[in-house]
Protein backbone atom coordinates (compact mmCIF):
# COMPACT_ATOMS: atom_id res chain seq x y z
CA UNK A 1 0.00 0.00 0.00
CA UNK A 2 0.77 4.08 -0.70
CA UNK A 3 1.87 5.41 2.48
CA UNK A 4 0.94 8.61 1.05
CA UNK A 5 -2.52 7.55 1.01
CA UNK A 6 -2.62 5.71 4.36
CA UNK A 7 -5.30 6.01 6.48
CA UNK A 8 -6.40 4.38 10.22
CA UNK A 9 -9.55 3.94 12.11
CA UNK A 10 -11.37 2.44 14.95
CA UNK A 11 -13.77 -0.15 13.57
CA UNK A 12 -17.70 0.91 14.37
CA UNK A 13 -18.73 -3.15 14.37
CA UNK A 14 -17.11 -6.36 14.51
CA UNK A 15 -15.61 -7.83 11.47
CA UNK A 16 -13.39 -11.20 11.49
CA UNK A 17 -10.77 -11.98 13.14
CA UNK A 18 -11.02 -7.94 14.19
CA UNK A 19 -13.19 -6.36 16.60
CA UNK A 20 -15.23 -3.16 17.42
CA UNK A 21 -13.03 -0.46 18.36
CA UNK A 22 -10.06 -2.47 16.70
CA UNK A 23 -7.30 -0.06 14.80
CA UNK A 24 -7.21 -0.98 10.96
CA UNK A 25 -5.45 0.44 8.42
CA UNK A 26 -5.49 0.98 4.94
CA UNK A 27 -8.08 3.38 2.20
CA UNK A 28 -10.30 5.40 3.36
CA UNK A 29 -13.61 5.38 1.56
CA UNK A 30 -16.71 7.59 1.81
CA UNK A 31 -19.86 5.35 0.79
CA UNK A 32 -23.34 7.86 0.50
CA UNK A 33 -26.45 6.17 1.22
CA UNK A 34 -29.05 8.60 0.61
CA UNK A 35 -28.44 11.40 3.14
CA UNK A 36 -26.39 9.44 5.06
CA UNK A 37 -22.59 8.65 4.48
CA UNK A 38 -20.81 5.73 5.79
CA UNK A 39 -17.27 5.88 6.72
CA UNK A 40 -14.97 2.61 5.78
CA UNK A 41 -11.67 1.18 5.56
CA UNK A 42 -11.58 -0.51 2.86
CA UNK A 43 -11.61 -4.33 3.25
CA UNK A 44 -12.10 -3.69 6.74
CA UNK A 45 -16.01 -2.26 6.94
CA UNK A 46 -17.53 0.70 8.61
CA UNK A 47 -15.33 2.81 11.55
CA UNK A 48 -15.97 5.28 13.37
CA UNK A 49 -15.56 8.42 12.09
CA UNK A 50 -14.20 10.82 14.67
CA UNK A 51 -11.21 8.14 15.00
CA UNK A 52 -10.59 8.84 11.40
CA UNK A 53 -6.65 9.48 10.99
CA UNK A 54 -4.42 10.49 8.25
CA UNK A 55 -0.61 9.10 8.20
CA UNK A 56 1.56 12.03 7.28
CA UNK A 57 4.39 10.31 5.49
CA UNK A 58 7.12 10.33 8.04
CA UNK A 59 8.31 7.98 11.12
CA UNK A 60 8.93 8.86 14.82
CA UNK A 61 12.69 9.37 16.29
CA UNK A 62 11.88 5.79 16.82
CA UNK A 63 10.72 4.68 13.39
CA UNK A 64 7.08 4.26 14.01
CA UNK A 65 4.00 5.70 11.74
CA UNK A 66 2.92 9.33 12.95
CA UNK A 67 -0.90 9.98 12.33
CA UNK A 68 -3.38 12.46 12.52
CA UNK A 69 -4.25 12.30 15.88
CA UNK A 70 -1.39 10.96 17.44
CA UNK A 71 0.37 12.29 20.60
CA UNK A 72 3.98 12.92 19.87
CA UNK A 73 6.46 14.34 22.88
CA UNK A 74 9.88 15.76 22.91
CA UNK A 75 13.08 15.69 25.14
CA UNK A 76 10.84 17.16 28.04
CA UNK A 77 7.67 15.03 29.44
CA UNK A 78 5.83 18.34 29.63
CA UNK A 79 6.65 18.67 25.76
CA UNK A 80 3.40 17.30 24.35
CA UNK A 81 1.99 17.76 21.20
CA UNK A 82 -1.19 16.51 18.93
CA UNK A 83 -0.49 15.67 15.27
CA UNK A 84 -3.50 17.95 13.67
CA UNK A 85 -3.99 18.73 9.69
CA UNK A 86 -4.37 22.50 9.34
CA UNK A 87 -6.76 23.84 6.44
CA UNK A 88 -4.92 27.16 6.62
CA UNK A 89 -1.86 26.02 5.62
CA UNK A 90 -2.67 22.42 3.89
CA UNK A 91 -0.01 20.86 5.73
CA UNK A 92 0.34 18.45 8.96
CA UNK A 93 0.97 20.76 12.12
CA UNK A 94 2.31 19.64 15.51
CA UNK A 95 -0.52 21.94 18.17
CA UNK A 96 1.28 22.40 21.38
CA UNK A 97 -0.66 22.16 24.60
CA UNK A 98 -1.26 25.47 24.67
CA UNK A 99 -3.80 25.29 21.37
CA UNK A 100 -0.61 27.18 19.31
CA UNK A 101 0.30 25.41 16.72
CA UNK A 102 4.31 24.37 16.21
CA UNK A 103 5.64 24.11 12.59
CA UNK A 104 7.86 20.77 13.79
CA UNK A 105 6.11 18.38 11.46
CA UNK A 106 8.45 18.43 8.77
CA UNK A 107 11.39 15.44 7.96
CA UNK A 108 14.05 17.35 9.49
CA UNK A 109 12.53 17.84 12.79
CA UNK A 110 10.40 14.69 13.39
CA UNK A 111 13.19 12.55 14.34
CA UNK A 112 13.60 14.27 17.95
CA UNK A 113 9.91 13.02 18.40
CA UNK A 114 8.04 10.24 19.60
CA UNK A 115 4.43 8.65 19.00
CA UNK A 116 3.88 7.71 22.56
CA UNK A 117 -0.11 7.70 22.11
CA UNK A 118 -3.31 9.14 20.62
CA UNK A 119 -6.11 10.90 21.70
CA UNK A 120 -8.66 8.32 21.61
CA UNK A 121 -6.92 5.44 23.65
CA UNK A 122 -4.49 7.68 25.47
CA UNK A 123 -6.09 10.82 26.54
CA UNK A 124 -5.01 10.72 29.91
CA UNK A 125 -1.46 11.75 28.61
CA UNK A 126 -2.75 15.25 28.65
CA UNK A 127 -4.83 15.34 31.61
CA UNK A 128 -2.91 16.41 34.28
CA UNK A 129 -2.20 19.58 36.70
CA UNK A 130 -0.15 21.38 34.84
CA UNK A 131 -1.64 20.86 31.63
CA UNK A 132 -4.87 22.00 30.07
CA UNK A 133 -7.93 19.12 29.50
CA UNK A 134 -7.78 17.30 26.13
CA UNK A 135 -11.77 19.25 25.19
CA UNK A 136 -10.20 22.34 25.63
CA UNK A 137 -7.37 21.52 23.45
CA UNK A 138 -9.44 20.19 20.78
CA UNK A 139 -12.23 22.78 20.62
CA UNK A 140 -9.95 25.38 19.78
CA UNK A 141 -9.43 25.82 16.13
CA UNK A 142 -6.72 27.56 14.50
CA UNK A 143 -8.92 30.71 13.42
CA UNK A 144 -7.61 33.90 14.31
CA UNK A 145 -8.64 35.34 17.79
CA UNK A 146 -11.70 37.31 17.71
CA UNK A 147 -12.33 40.32 20.08
CA UNK A 148 -14.95 37.50 22.04
CA UNK A 149 -11.77 35.03 22.17
CA UNK A 150 -9.79 38.13 23.69
CA UNK A 151 -12.14 39.07 25.82
CA UNK A 152 -12.55 35.50 27.40
CA UNK A 153 -8.37 34.88 27.28
CA UNK A 154 -8.45 38.79 29.62
CA UNK A 155 -10.44 36.66 31.89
Amino acid sequence: MNERFLTRGKLKYDNLPHKKGDWVYGNYVELKDGDQTIYCIYGYGEIIPETVGRHICMPDKNGKRIFEGDIIKGKDKKDLFIVEYSQATATFIAKGLDGYPRPVVCKGTMTYYEVIGNIHDSPALLNSADMPLLNEITQNTLMPATPEKFELMQG
